[in-house]
């Protein structure tokens, strides 16, 4: 954990100034299975607890939205992230040598089990089943998708 925090420079979890909301900073986690290979691939996010109202049918969302507008809280139909201009402020700075480290923390947080494996609930091997992992402790990296001039370059 003390890894993570130098690498972000900054609390890890919080509340957002002048919305009051808790914050924290985590990773999204997927699975994909490329060429015949599983990869567990993550992206740290930072994480925005906003109190969304549901939208509700027609006559009940006229006083849902009155009610929402009256108690300050967004409404979930309404769209929009109320932490959004929040969050690209805090990630303004980091360039690649920030998210590097970033990267790095969590590989190594993720990767840190005695036995190398990792499991999804931590059921006890009698008790039922449970998916288990081994994650590798090496990183990677792809480009886009798409081509770009960017990737064209020769030096």
């Amino acid at each position: 954990m003390a890894e993570l925090k130098r690498a972000y420079n900054s609390e890890l979890t919080g509340v957002v100034p002048r919305l009051g909301y808790p914050f924290q900073e985590g990773i999204f986690l997927k699975l994909e299975q490329i060429e015949e290979r599983w990869w567990c691939g993550f992206e740290p996010y930072t994480f925005v607890q906003a109190p969304w109202r549901e939208a509700t049918s027609a006559p009940e969302s006229a006083q849902a939205s009155a009610e929402g507008d009256e108690l300050g809280l967004p409404q979930k139909h309404h769209g929009g992230d109320p932490a959004g201009d929040w969050r690209r402020e805090r990630w303004f700075s980091r360039r690649n040598k920030e998210w590097a480290a970033i990267i790095e923390g969590w590989a190594k947080m993720l990767t840190s089990t005695r036995d190398g494996m990792v499991r999804a609930f931590g059921i006890e091997n009698d008790a039922g089943l449970d998916a288990v992992f081994r994650v590798a402790r090496i990183t990677g990296w792809s480009r886009p998708g798409h081509n770009h001039s960017y990737f064209e370059r020769s030096s």
